[in-house]
Order: structure tokens, then sequence, then C-alpha cells
């Protein structure tokens, strides 16, 4: 029996795989600056990866499939479960917002309420207010849903921005220390 996918699931999806291109894109330029290199250009052409860097990308997955103790990679912490104290799932992690500058995670950003993927809405949760439960394979949250009802959210379609104010007021409403 195939599986139908909801269009979160799709839009989640979409986004991934467009991270990815923008990624392996901006590596691969910033890698590759042929006129700052002192090699003539000779127009736009299709890029290809040189093969010193071919495989690189896929490398680097597999490096990050053999973590171990409490390092983790990014792609395998999007989609973990979220759960309350009483064991209820919350939700999930849907992406993670890092600090360009020192690389810590600051907030997961959670998937919560709706019906197979209509109304449903990311709450971004600060990161010091999670913990890992290896027991539940997932993150426990001291909250319950009646106060993730009235969190700060943004919709799934919208067009958000995140700002400094938007962060302070996350940080508050969950009583955490803030990052701004």
């Amino acid at each position: 029996m195939l599986r139908e996918w909801t269009a979160a699931e799709i839009s989640i999806k979409e986004r991934k795989a467009n991270a990815e291109i923008a990624s392996s894109a901006s590596k691969f330029w910033k890698s590759n600056r042929n006129v700052a290199d002192g090699i003539p250009f000779h127009g736009w052409a299709q890029p290809t990866a040189p093969k010193s860097h071919q495989g690189r990308h896929a490398m680097a997955s597999e490096e990050t499939k053999i973590t171990s103790g409490s390092l983790i990679a990014a792609e395998k912490v999007e989609g973990t479960d979220v759960y309350n104290l009483q064991g209820e799932k919350l939700g999930t992690v849907d992406d993670l917002m890092l600090d360009k500058v020192s690389g810590k995670a600051i907030y997961a950003i959670m998937s919560f309420g709706g019906f197979l993927g209509m109304g449903e809405k990311y709450h971004p949760l600060p990161w010091s207010t999670l913990n890992y439960d290896e027991s539940k394979g997932g993150y426990v949250v001291n909250l319950d849903k009646r106060m993730l009802e009235n969190a700060p959210t943004y919709g799934m379609n919208e067009d958000f921005r995140w700002t400094p104010d938007y962060g302070r007021q996350v940080d508050k409403y969950y009583n955490a220390p803030s990052y701004w």
C-alpha cells in the first residue's frame, strides 16, 4: 500500500531538499573562486565540482552517522519527538536555530497542533528547556498542552521573520535565560 504524503510533510521535505541544494552550491562556490584565484573567467557554465570535491558531501554525511555520546548530527535531531513530563507526545522537532558564531543550538522549532498537517504551528522552544531522554528516544520538556496553546508561535505557511524582540518574547514566555 502506498503512503500518501500530507502537504506539511511535502513542504518540510521540499525545504530540506532546497536547503541541501543551497548548501552544496554555497560550499562549491566558496571553494572554487576562479576569478579570485587568478584563473581566467570564461563565462557562465554549468558548474561541475572538481574531482577533489566530488563525494565530500557524501563523506561528511557518512561521518555524521557514526557519532556517539552526546554529539548528534542536526539531521538526526529533526524529526525527534518531544514529550511532556507525563510522557504525552507534544510534537516533533522540525528545525534548529543555531548561533552562527558559536555553533550552539539556541532554539528547537517544534511542530504542534493541527490534524494531518492542517492547522499545525511552529513553536520555538529555548534549547535549555529540552532534556534528552534515552528511554523515550526523544526530548522531554516541563510543559503541558495548555501552555503550548498560548505560547509564541508562527504558522507553517506564514511569511515569518525572526527578530530579537520575538526571541526575547519566546525566552520570557518559557522563563528561560535569554539569548538576546
